[in-house]
Parts: structure tokens; sequence; C-alpha cells
């Protein structure tokens, strides 16, 4: 039979850290389009520009939302196994 061993104040700990990073990529990312966006619009207008660079970075854009998107689950995902876990020995103790 396998064993199980979870430690919800480390699984609580590492969800808080990775919405952090989250967060923190979060405004990164927005910064970086903002940034590029300003370019294309003023520093760098060219047909190459609009039609290729400022698309390609759009798509990048969208890229990382994506994978941002998978951080933030993961970290949801661990915060509920930690107390998921918590909760049930909780209800089994009760038993006794």
């Amino acid at each position: 039979m396998p064993e199980f061993y979870i430690d919800s104040a480390e699984t609580e700990s590492t969800s808080a850290s990775l919405q952090s990073k989250f967060h923190d990529l979060v405004n990164t990312i927005n910064m970086a389009k903002s940034d590029v966006d300003a370019l294309i619009a003023n520093g760098y207008k060219t047909p190459a520009a609009e039609q290729k660079f400022g698309p390609y970075f759009a798509e990048f854009h969208q890229g990382v939302q994506k994978v941002l998107e998978g951080l933030d689950g993961i970290s949801q995902y661990v915060k509920a196994v930690g107390t998921a876990f918590e909760g049930t020995d909780t209800e089994l103790a009760k038993n006794f």
C-alpha cells in the first residue's frame, strides 16, 4: 500500500510563494507589454513593426498569459492538497 505524507504548512508556504511569483510575473509582463506598445506607437513605426513585430509580441504575450494561468492553477492545486488532507485527517480523528 502506498504511503502518504502531506505537510500542510509546507503546501501552504509553497502555494503562497507561487502566488507571489505569479503576481510579480503578471506585473512584469504587463509592464513589458506597455513598453512594447509605446515603442510601436511612438518609436518604431515601420511596416515591419506593424505587420510582424507587433503581432509577434501580441502572440508572445498571449502565450505568457497562458503560462501564468498555469502557474496560478498549480499554486491553487498545491494549497488544495494541503487543505484537503488536513481536513480529512481532522474528520477521521473525530471518529475516535
